[in-house]
């Protein structure tokens, strides 16, 4: 919501360059309580539907329509834990295989406890900015040039 205010406010002339921040510390709090706020229409009479829930029910769907298997599942799944661990970028002593995956505990079935993404702490930061602008600051600018298409 941020970067879309910024983007229309630059377009509408209101500024020339807006600097968007966000950050996440699920290390500091309850991740589930608070995606339970988003999903359940009254948060003091929880009944239990969070993103795992709605994770898995999407799972469901997605293997029922295609005819996939959860095997099939697990195996984009190790493919997916090998391709980050061979570029670095994930702290992991190994990448699960298949079987160990399937093996994990259940988190919203189909889908194990190894398939849903593990909580880290992060920050990013974008500067949005008229287009001379951006041509001063950088050779290769992204451009925004609708509400879905970036160039």
């Amino acid at each position: 919501m941020a970067a879309l205010y910024g983007v229309t406010k630059i377009a509408a002339g209101g500024a020339d360059v807006g600097l968007i921040v966000a950050y996440s510390k699920p290390s500091e709090s309850d991740v589930n309580a608070f995606y339970a706020t988003q999903c359940e229409p009254f948060y003091q009479r929880p009944v239990g539907f969070d993103h795992r829930a709605a994770s898995g029910i999407q799972a469901q769907r997605y293997l029922a329509e295609h005819g996939r298997t959860e095997r099939d599942l697990a195996r984009v799944v190790a493919t997916r834990w090998r391709d980050a661990a061979s570029r670095g970028k994930v702290q992991i002593e190994s990448s699960p295989g298949e079987d160990e995956i399937l093996a994990s505990a259940n988190a919203a079935a189909p889908l194990r406890q190894s398939m849903m993404s593990r909580q880290v702490d992060g920050a990013v930061a974008i500067l949005l900015a008229r287009e001379d602008i951006a041509r001063r600051a950088s050779r290769s600018p992204v451009w925004v040039t609708g509400p879905w298409r970036v160039r």
